[in-house]
């Protein structure tokens, strides 16, 4: 089975091609998970919890009584992994929120994905979690 950060990398990987598309070398850097030296999320990588405690202080925020926890913890967690790749700037940006809404919606129309999401989600906001 493959670790729970591999596959969170390996979808980052893939959303850095779509998102720096032009720029020279980005498929083997994506595939490596080499970034270049002063990118935005290394540039504010000192200022940011890591990404397993920001999304565990987000998920508390959510009422462990609302239908939509796991959407909201969902959703949360993309932006989280999103916002520490490309820089914190990203998320007032209404693309960037599309983008998410895209790929929470890619990630929820596949039932596949579900059990993996939901282990994943566990993991991350134990015990109140679902």
């Amino acid at each position: 089975m493959i670790p729970k950060i591999q596959l969170l990398q390996q979808a980052l990987a893939s959303l850095r091609v779509v998102r720096e598309p032009t720029r020279p070398g980005v498929a083997a850097e994506a595939a490596s998970g080499k970034r270049e030296a002063g990118a935005p999320a290394q540039q504010a990588e000192a200022h940011r919890l890591p990404l397993d405690e920001e999304i565990r202080r987000r998920a508390a925020a959510i009422d462990k009584d609302d239908p939509q926890r796991r959407r909201r913890l969902l959703r949360a967690t993309l932006e989280i992994c999103l916002c520490a790749e490309w820089g914190d700037e990203m998320a007032a940006d209404p693309a960037f929120q599309a983008l998410v809404d895209r790929v929470q919606q890619q990630i929820e129309g596949d039932p596949s994905l579900q059990p993996v999401v939901d282990d994943a989600l566990a993991s991350l906001a134990p015990p109140s979690f679902p």
